[in-house]
């Protein structure tokens, strides 16, 4: 037996509920497995702690309202598994007649139920943020070329004769005299 099925079985194990032969074998591999057997051990320590508990009947309504809830889950897994009680046969005679009073509300009604329904679906949302972001986006960019900060009217490439040269009252600087050091590498004032 590999830990994969053991570890399966082993709340089966626990409350007794395996035949023999395979509380036999899940026995023997928790003999040779050290992680099965803490596994067992930290299941059983908390089985123990829970039967320490009190236990309580729970409310009437919350009672009720748990057993409704696991009804309607096991009629969606399986519908055809149990015929349902006198009670329950009255409500899906009642959901059924729903779709009718649909009918009645008109053409326009019905039409809006049904893309309501489609339009409720999550892939449907994700393609309309797409759509959303690409649309803003386009926008944008086109509202951006329309408006350019750069666009200043500033003249880029003057005409030559339109060019103006230096103050007359600026002089260039003198040219520096310099020399690298062999030794350190440094520039130096050359002596």
């Amino acid at each position: 037996m590999d830990c994969e099925a053991c570890t399966d079985r082993m709340v089966e194990l626990l409350y007794e509920e395996l035949p023999d032969a395979d509380a036999k074998a899940i026995r023997a591999h928790l003999d040779a497995c050290e992680t099965c057997a803490e596994a067992y051990d930290r299941l059983s320590t908390g089985q123990e702690l829970a039967s320490m508990l009190a236990f309580e009947e729970p409310p009437d309504a919350v009672r009720a309202t748990v057993l409704e809830a696991a009804r309607a889950r096991a009629a969606e897994l399986a519908p055809e598994a149990a015929p349902a009680p006198a009670e329950e046969r009255h409500r899906a005679a009642e959901a059924r007649e729903e779709p009718a009073a649909d009918e009645d509300r008109g053409p326009w009604a019905s039409l809006l139920h049904w893309i309501g329904g489609f339009a409720m679906r999550p892939q449907l949302a994700m393609a309309m943020t797409l759509v959303l972001m690409v649309g803003i986006g386009l926008w944008y960019l086109d509202a951006g070329r329309r408006h350019d900060p750069a666009d200043t009217h500033a003249i880029v490439d003057p005409a030559p004769g339109d060019e103006v040269g230096p103050s007359a009252s600026l002089e260039p600087a003198e040219p520096l005299d310099l020399e690298a050091d062999p030794q350190t590498g440094r520039i130096r004032p050359r002596d």
